[in-house]
């Protein structure tokens, strides 16, 4: 069975369901009781019955001749009928029930003080205990009683429910209700003196430590925008002066002042992406698009200096490569970790890079999934932050000294 979902209607399932487990125990007992009671009724008129006779054959030296209605008296254990027979031959003085299938007696074994002999005193109750008709009609009745009790719980627990949980849902409401658009929010005030208005004041302070962090983020990320910035703008400043001086043909200062231009380049892009993520609600130009075989070339010429020493192969094919649609910065970012960390952690052997119309894989023979993924740092992180607020998908497999293929999905 589903259990529901509300805590108005968990609160009424829990209770009729109980309600219902209750009902049944004590049907139940009552009917055993009744049975019970039943027996003891009957045992004790039968021991009655059985004094009175003892008595009058005592006095009379006789069995009665009239006999109450149902009751009969037999002087010995040969005279029993055989039915009945293997009930009381090896049994002590006493009263107790025998039932059968097609009979229910009680019988009285008792012994005459003055001559010791045994009677065997028999009282048919099959046609005056509850029948089987009388057992259904009540266990009918019981059912109905119980089937109206259980409406009548109904009817409170949904009573109860709404006094005990209105609160509740208003307060529920009142959370619904807020705006993520906006940096101060507050609900509105619980005056009730319980958990209801504590857990109130609780969302209202958490509201407020929220709404300040928020308010010093921005902060900060607009003050960083301008420190970060302005350092790298000398430095631009400052290459491009180095270059002017610098003749054509002067390739051993030319070559250092590409690779600060293109690592001045990267410092931009990766300030804006910072800031991107740390604004909190600010998403990035999703119409904007750019082409997988420019950004997969410029990256590759940016990091090639880190394979200059090694034995290491890169393939390269963007030959089924389209445009994406997302900012190149965002692109060139992401790719770009991909690309560095598998050639700084491949030692020798290949790297391939595919780019297709909707993703860019990276397949290496390095050290494998578990070091690079312990080795990778911040790179990782920020491929994992960028695909999640762009929703792509970053899938990254390997095996420990095979290799590892990292996947970004664009659609």
């Amino acid at each position: 069975m589903k259990i529901p979902k509300t805590l108005r209607s968990r609160v009424i399932f829990y209770f009729c369901g109980y309600l219902a487990i209750l009902l049944a125990i004590f049907s139940s007992a009552l009917s055993g009781m009744l049975k019970i009671s039943e027996d003891l009724a009957f045992n004790r008129q039968l021991s009655e019955i059985a004094g009175r006779i003892v008595q009058h054959i005592e006095e009379h030296g006789e069995i009665p001749v009239e006999l109450p209605m149902h009751v009969t008296v037999y002087p010995n254990l040969s005279s029993v009928p055989p039915r009945l027979k293997p009930f009381v031959e090896n049994s002590q003085p006493g009263v107790f029930e025998i039932a059968a299938e097609d009979f229910d007696y009680h019988a009285a074994l008792v012994s005459i003080p003055s001559t010791g002999q045994m009677f065997y005193i028999f009282y048919d109750v099959s046609s005056i205990e509850a029948t089987e008709g009388f057992q259904s009609l009540l266990t009918l009745a019981l059912a109905g009683i119980g089937l109206g009790v259980l409406l009548i719980g109904w009817i409170l627990s949904r009573s109860v429910s709404n006094r005990i949980l209105n609160p509740v849902t208003e307060l529920a409401d009142a959370v619904k209700s807020l705006s993520l658009d906006v940096d101060t929010v507050k609900l509105r005030s619980f005056s009730t003196p319980d958990e209801v208005g504590m857990l109130a004041d609780t969302i209202n302070q958490l509201l407020k430590r929220i709404s300040e962090f928020t308010r010093r983020e921005r902060e900060f990320t607009s003050h960083a925008s301008h420190e970060l910035r302005t350092p790298v703008t000398v430095i631009k400043g400052a290459v491009e002066l180095l270059r002017n001086r610098a003749g054509e043909e002067d390739s051993l200062t030319l070559g250092p002042l590409d690779r600060i231009d293109r690592a001045l380049t990267d410092i931009e892009m990766l300030i804006d992406t910072f800031l991107m993520l740390a604004r909190q609600g600010q998403n990035p130009d999703k119409n904007e698009t750019c082409n997988l075989h420019a950004i997969v070339k410029n990256v590759v010429d940016s990091y090639n200096y880190l394979l200059k020493t090694k034995p290491v192969e890169v393939v390269i094919r963007t030959e089924d490569s389209g445009s994406v649609q997302a900012p190149s910065s965002l692109v060139t970012i992401t790719v770009g970790n991909l690309v560095r960390n598998a050639f700084q952690y491949t030692m020798r052997g290949k790297v391939e890079i595919l780019a297709l119309k909707d993703r860019v894989s990276v397949i290496d023979s390095g050290p494998g999934i578990d070091a690079s993924r312990q080795n990778a740092g911040l790179g990782l992180s920020i491929v994992e932050r960028l695909c999640e607020n762009m929703n792509w998908q970053f899938i990254i497999t390997g095996t420990p000294e095979k290799g590892t293929q990292a996947d970004l999905i664009f659609s």
